[in-house]
């Protein structure tokens, strides 16, 4: 097998490896060919041009109907996954692991159960303020108005 190096160009069917004076003259001279190609009229039997692909989907293979699912199930489903935080794992694993010299168990269930309780608890602060404020938000008729209008010329 022949060995590729970089930079490696491919125009259509043909493959340019390395960058060289003469290789940047084939390069172009491949592209202008292509350009032709493309540019060039379709005989009558040859049916319709082609289109370029579509670029490929990001969203997972499949739909998902969420109607389906119960709000219990969705919530824990979304809560699940909202909880592995890999910055907070992080920390955690870092105390964790300045702990194993100290040849503990104790001290590290002590310390990894405070970090994951304050974690939570400043979540819990965190989520409280936030429903706090979506309420306040809420009872002011200009905000509700100015979303209910939004709403509507978005929704439809």
């Amino acid at each position: 097998m022949k060995n590729l190096s970089v930079p490696t160009t491919i125009i259509g069917n043909s493959v340019f490896v390395g960058f060289t004076e003469s290789s940047a003259a084939r390069i172009e001279d491949a592209i202008r060919a292509g350009m032709e190609r493309e540019a060039a009229p379709r005989p009558e039997n040859e049916g319709t041009p082609r289109s370029r692909p579509s670029p490929p989907s990001t969203s997972p293979p499949g739909e998902t109907d969420i109607s389906r699912f119960s709000l219990t199930l969705l919530t824990l489903v979304i809560a699940g996954l909202d909880s592995f935080n890999p910055c907070a794992l992080f920390v955690l694993m870092f105390l964790l692991s300045l702990l194993v010299h100290a040849r503990s168990r104790a001290r590290m269930f002590i310390v990894g159960g405070t970090f994951v309780v304050i974690s939570g608890f400043v979540y819990f602060l965190f989520m409280a303020a936030w429903l706090n404020f979506f309420f306040l938000v809420g009872n002011i008729a200009l905000i509700t108005t100015a979303a209910g209008a939004v709403a509507l010329v978005v929704g439809p």
